[in-house]
């Protein structure tokens, strides 16, 4: 193995504010929508329960981003 010195990483502002983007264009593609800027919104201000995500479809945008298939497998 050969040593040699560590090298330098630098972090510049416009790298975190590319991240940061990023970042929330990838939340957006996965949840939809953020249910802030959601047109379904009442004169009341709360969202409607159509315009909020349901548990299943969050569970299942998380299971398919990790790859992770619940169902059981048949015995061979």
């Amino acid at each position: 193995m050969i040593r040699r010195p560590p090298t330098r990483l630098e972090l510049k502002m416009d790298d975190i504010k590319e991240y940061e983007r990023m970042k929330s264009e990838s939340r957006k593609n996965i949840f939809g929508n953020s249910p802030t800027h959601n047109s379904t919104a009442n004169e009341s201000g709360s969202l409607s329960s159509a315009a909020e995500p349901s548990s299943t479809d969050k569970r299942n945008a998380l299971y398919a981003r990790i790859g992770f298939d619940p169902k059981p497998r048949k015995p061979s």
